[in-house]
């Protein structure tokens, strides 16, 4: 009895620290990635994509209504993201492949108006590009899908940058 209640105190002294680990001082979500990682063009891609001023003046603004919009959403969704996040670690150190599988498809649909609200600004960031541009970017795609193939597709893996 009394090693039981051990157990569940600590438990939820870990998941208090990890929901703590996912906010900051303001209360809000704090991205699990780099920033840069998150944003809908990556520094390294725009430099590749050589952005008129007036190109870049746009993904700024396209970029600040994404992260307002997706941080919005993170808000919403901040408890069952951490839940779920429990869920694959205590899955992961059970080695509980099934319940693990299961997560990570609850996780996958619970992110889905995420990656639509995503694909809808980067549809906007397409917009403003030249034709040229676009390939660039569809390039930079690609490479990023074989890469992340290569080293598998994990759950603390970043975003995709811009589709």
């Amino acid at each position: 009895m009394k090693q039981s209640l051990i157990i569940t105190v600590a438990s939820a002294l870990v998941l208090a620290a990890a929901v703590q680990a996912g906010e900051d001082e303001g209360g809000k979500h704090k991205p699990k990635h780099n920033p840069q990682e998150m944003r809908l063009v990556p520094p390294r891609l725009s430099e590749k994509l050589n952005l008129t001023d007036d190109q870049q003046a746009q993904l700024k603004e396209i970029e600040a209504a994404y992260d307002k919009e997706r941080d919005a959403w993170f808000v919403g969704k901040r408890d069952q993201m951490a839940a779920r996040d429990a869920q694959a670690r205590d899955a992961r150190k059970a080695e509980n492949e099934a319940q693990l599988k299961e997560v990570r498809k609850q996780r996958h649909e619970l992110m889905q108006p995420l990656v639509a609200l995503r694909k809808q600004h980067v549809d906007k960031v397409r917009g403003i590009l030249t034709e040229e541009q676009k390939q660039t970017l569809d390039k930079s795609r690609e490479e990023f899908k074989k890469r992340r193939e290569k080293h598998g597709d994990k759950d603390d893996a970043p975003p995709p940058p811009a589709e």
